[in-house]
């Protein structure tokens, strides 16, 4: 009696801890980012490795905020010939095997979330980063962020590199004074169902990501010669002239849209 009662204990425990696991679904293979163990290796595997389960935290404790956010940001990339890195424009055309990056430093303490589109309409998630990503700064990379930090994405010494599945990409780029709760809950039910491969649910998931999307209010970045822009240890940013993305209210998006090349 007393060992049964000693089972049932344990089960019951069990049961209580099991749910409250945030359970990160590894993206499947064949998708078009991967980060590159370094800016001259071009040759890693272009697909996605599964990693292990792991719990991502989240602050829940809002930061002193301002309705009118600033952010100083760029985005790099390198091509694959080994040329110096260049300023990612939109509209620009980029190549199977190129190296690009993100860098953003708010001058208000925010939420930041980076989607990306690739070439199939396929949704990722760029920041906040968890385990989707080899060698992701899963550590750094995450929300809130602070005024006069300094944030790459995926690493200060990691860069994203283009597969083989061609065609147009955006990246967006959205700004919010407070955490969007209901928008990480969908995108982990995305996730979810990419994983089952329920092609029907992916689709409304995906479209309920992007009403944040659309919801936003789109601006410009302002190219700034006094924009901050740090250097990272691979040197994409090197030579690399930055913009202020200027967000007044507490919602704004700015997307680019670059061509991706064989």
């Amino acid at each position: 009696m007393k060992n049964r009662l000693t089972k049932l204990i344990g089960l019951l425990l069990l049961a209580m801890v099991l749910p409250g696991c945030v359970d990160v679904k590894p993206i499947p293979k064949g998708v078009n980012k991967q980060t590159a163990e370094n800016a001259s290796d071009t040759k890693t595997s272009q697909s996605l490795s599964p990693t292990s389960p792991a719990i991502v935290k989240v602050s829940s404790v809002m930061p002193s905020s301002s309705p009118n956010i600033k952010i100083d940001f760029s985005y790099s990339y390198r091509p694959k010939n080994g040329d110096p890195s260049r300023s990612l424009q939109n509209g620009d055309q980029l190549h199977s095997g190129d190296l690009y990056k993100i860098q953003f430093t708010p001058t208000e303490n925010c939420y930041v979330y980076i989607f990306q589109y690739d070439s199939h309409n396929q949704l990722f998630a760029l920041f906040p980063i968890s385990d989707y990503f080899i060698g992701a700064d899963t550590q750094n990379n995450q929300n809130p962020v602070y005024a006069g930090q300094t944030y790459f994405v995926p690493g200060e010494d990691r860069s994203f590199v283009l597969d083989e599945k061609v065609g147009t990409e955006t990246i967006h780029f959205l700004v919010f004074d407070r955490r969007k709760s209901e928008l990480e809950s969908e995108y982990r039910a995305l996730l979810q169902f990419r994983q089952q491969r329920n092609q029907a649910q992916v689709q409304v998931a995906q479209a309920n990501i992007s009403g944040h999307i659309d919801k936003g209010v789109q601006k410009q970045a302002k190219p700034d010669s006094k924009a901050v822009v740090k250097l990272d240890t691979e040197g994409m940013f090197d030579g690399i002239q930055g913009g202020r993305l200027e967000c007044e209210g507490s919602n704004c998006v700015n997307s680019i849209r670059f061509e991706h090349l064989r």
